[in-house]
């Protein structure tokens, strides 16, 4: 991620964006690679002392919430700094609501689209279901620290897309899992 998204944003926005002294790619791409890199790193060489490994395994539940806690901080510190940003934007506010509207059902469609298409391209591979079903659910995933890291180098604003994104994954991956459920109960009938 942290090579491709800072590849992707130059071949997208263009030089633009790096002659405006807006995006330095260089630096995104070494920050990134520290934000991304460094706690993986650090945790598997943590992972080499039992004492560790054990007091993690026993603690995985809280552990899990603390990383949750975590990710949701974030995404209430980018729908604030997004919210600060539509205020000032003033009298456009059906605008705004229409714009908004419309990104929303972008990222939904981006997401449903990877979803069911991780599903069917692993089902094509001929992986069992619980294997595609995994793929589908992993693949339309993305990470919202690297998201909204990136979403900053732009503009407050750039984090909506990513906050809509997470709030409606979460949504969406609980009706499609339940649905999947219920079509595998129906199927042992």
């Amino acid at each position: 991620c942290f090579l491709v998204a800072p590849l992707w944003l130059r071949i997208l926005v263009g030089e633009r964006g790096a002659e405006s002294g807006e995006i330095d790619y260089a630096s995104l791409m070494l920050q990134l690679a520290m934000l991304v890199v460094t706690p993986i790193a650090v945790a598997q060489i943590a992972r080499r002392w039992q004492s560790v490994k054990d007091w993690s395994g026993r603690h995985k539940s809280r552990l899990g919430e603390l990383a949750q806690v975590g990710i949701l901080g974030m995404v209430l510190v980018g729908a604030v700094g997004a919210g600060e940003k539509l205020q000032g934007l003033g009298d456009s506010s059906a605008l705004v609501a229409a714009d908004i509207g419309l990104m929303i059902v972008v990222v939904l469609a981006i997401h449903l689209v990877l979803l069911f298409g991780g599903f069917c391209l692993a089902k094509l591979l001929r992986m069992n279901r619980a294997d595609a079903i995994a793929v589908g659910i992993s693949g339309s995933q993305k990470t919202i620290m690297v998201g909204l890291y990136v979403a900053l180098a732009f503009s407050p604003l750039a984090i909506l897309p990513m906050v809509a994104y997470h709030a409606g994954q979460l949504v969406v991956d609980t009706l499609v899992t339940d649905w999947w459920r219920r079509q595998a109960s129906h199927d042992r009938q």
